[in-house]
């Protein structure tokens, strides 16, 4: 990194910029600070959703099918991985 640089951490990628460009700093910052809202958010959902050994889980899988099948197009009913 050269002396008018500087540093900034999205998450956990590092990123360099200008130190001299308040406008791109800001705009990192930010977005760091919406990176971890969302990881936080992310860990919070799943330790509620696991916390009864994904029971919550289950009742809304079971409620789910039970409903009508779910309109052509849209999303799959489970996440990938």
């Amino acid at each position: 990194m050269r002396g008018d640089e500087a540093a900034h951490s999205v998450g956990s990628t590092r990123i360099t910029c200008r130190a001299g460009d308040p406008v791109v700093g800001l705009l990192l910052s930010a977005a760091s600070r919406h990176v971890e809202a969302d990881l936080a958010f992310v860990d919070d959902a799943e330790g509620v959703l696991l916390a009864d050994g994904a029971a919550v889980l289950a009742r809304l899988r079971t409620s789910r099918s039970e409903g009508a099948p779910p309109e052509q197009g849209t999303a799959p009913n489970r996440a990938a991985g």
